[in-house]
Parts: structure tokens; C-alpha cells; sequence
């Protein structure tokens, strides 16, 4: 059986660059890994959350001012 052209690119790697790939491509769809995205995900859209919540305290603070 002939290795595909991808392979046969990969086994000309350095060994620590054929580990890396191997151990990227196993983990990848690991539950670690995608809890790790659901959380950095979850990161960014309370840091969006936080940053909406200040403006519209800003604002509301800035009306009190006013009266």
C-alpha cells in the first residue's frame, strides 16, 4: 500500500515534527479540547458582556449628572 502524498510529506519531517503532528491530530475532537474552546468562547462573550455593562453605566451615570 503506497503512503498518501501527506504521509509520505510528514515522514520526510524531523521525528520532534512528526510527534507534534501525531499528537495534534489525536487530540483534536477531545472532550479537553472542546471544553478549552467552550470556555474561551464564554471568556470573550462576558468580556463583550462587561464592556457593553460599563458603557451603559457611563451613560446612566452621565444622566444623573444632568438633573
Amino acid at each position: 500500500m503506497q503512503p498518501d502524498r501527506l504521509s509520505a510529506r510528514i515522514n520526510k519531517l524531523p521525528k520532534w515534527a512528526r510527534d507534534y503532528i501525531h499528537n495534534v491530530s489525536t487530540f483534536i475532537g477531545a472532550e479537553e479540547v472542546q471544553e478549552l474552546t467552550f470556555l474561551r468562547d464564554q471568556r470573550r462573550q462576558l468580556i463583550k458582556l462587561v464592556r457593553e455593562l460599563k458603557a451603559e453605566n457611563r451613560r446612566l451615570r452621565k444622566r444623573l449628572e444632568k438633573r
